[in-house]
């Protein structure tokens, strides 16, 4: 079944994905919500288009070189230099609807492997998923970490992660022992100090899919991903450690 989305999407999707060399970005992949629900979980509608960047890249000239495809940006964000990975946000009209699409330097490229569907690119779902974390931990490492969001879509995510895919605690020690060097403790404090009642309205916009339609914010998703958080805890030694 097709959702109203995804017809804009698909004509950026193809756009970007026939023109990386044009655009000066051939290691580009699509990430975040919409590749984990459109490829993977089918379990939410997500409307925006989240691009990955390997290597370094130069945001006002994608801007431009984004327009001689067809692709002209409003709204235009952009971050170059100074502490914060290169990335450029916009908005972009397609038709009758509007579509918001990021690039944002990768800093995690390569260390999962890269899948295709048609010619658009993501990660196999175990990037995705190491990704989705991130942003509920915050990048860095270790209890310096920086950027934690907290959102309903991403916990909403990670819930739907923790229950089709693998367990939380599971993922992360199996990603830990290859290399990943996920904060467990920064997604252990995020998680136990969310502000789950202020993220109730956001949670009731989501557009949820079967079978998840009458999954509730407080009585499910919470209770799952706190027991995740304190199962790590007691796995790894993080709640003893901070005593």
């Amino acid at each position: 079944m097709t959702y109203s989305p995804h017809k804009a999407q698909d004509t950026i999707l193809n756009k970007v994905f026939s023109n990386l060399d044009q655009l000066g970005i051939p290691n580009c992949i699509l990430a975040g919500g919409t590749a984990l629900a459109r490829y993977y979980l089918h379990h939410r509608v997500s409307y925006d288009l989240d691009f990955f960047v390997g290597g370094n890249f130069f945001p006002e000239k994608l801007s431009i070189a984004l327009g001689r495809i067809g692709i002209n940006l409003s709204d235009v964000q952009v971050e170059s230099g100074g502490v914060f990975a290169h990335q450029l946000h916009g908005y972009a009209n397609v038709d009758e609807s509007t579509v918001k699409i990021s690039f944002i330097e990768d800093v995690y490229e390569g260390m999962w492997p890269k899948k295709k569907f048609g010619n658009m690119i993501t990660e196999e779902i175990g990037g995705l998923y190491h990704r989705k974390l991130r942003t509920i931990s915050g990048s860095g490492y270790g209890k310096d970490t920086k950027g934690a969001r907290q959102t309903a879509r991403d916990l909403f995510d990670a819930y739907v992660l923790s229950s089709q895919v693998q367990p939380i605690h599971k993922f992360l020690d199996e990603s830990n022992q290859h290399g990943a060097n996920y904060p467990q403790n920064a997604f252990c404090a995020n998680i136990l100090s969310m502000p789950w009642f202020g993220l109730m309205d956001e949670f009731e916009g989501l557009e949820l899919l079967s079978p998840y339609l009458g999954l509730t914010l407080i009585g499910d998703i919470k209770p799952m991903l706190v027991n995740e958080a304190m199962t790590i805890q007691k796995l790894t030694g993080i709640d003893d450690e901070n005593r």
